[in-house]
């Protein structure tokens, strides 16, 4: 005979060093166990806060616009050195 499941108070679970055996759980004198007395069923485990995912900053978004020089610009230096 199966049993289809086995009740277990879990009072007794009140923090993350607690946890159920095998040992502990009420199974009927019918039915032999074979898995060993100590091992674990159940415990408490603290959940970890979900990371927030961090928004992908890509190069182009930081970088600054480059600046734009006009022809007339681009010769004002020169000239100012040959003047010199």
């Amino acid at each position: 005979d199966l049993v289809s499941h086995i009740e277990v108070d879990i009072t007794g679970l009140v923090d993350t060093s607690s946890q159920i055996v095998v040992s502990d759980l009420p199974v009927p004198s019918s039915i032999t166990v074979l898995t060993p007395g100590d091992e674990m069923v159940a415990t408490i485990t603290t959940m970890r806060p979900e990371e927030e995912e961090e928004e992908e900053i890509l190069p182009e978004e930081f970088m600054a616009e480059p600046e734009l020089v006009s022809d007339s610009e681009k010769e004002a230096p020169e000239e100012a050195k040959e003047e010199a």
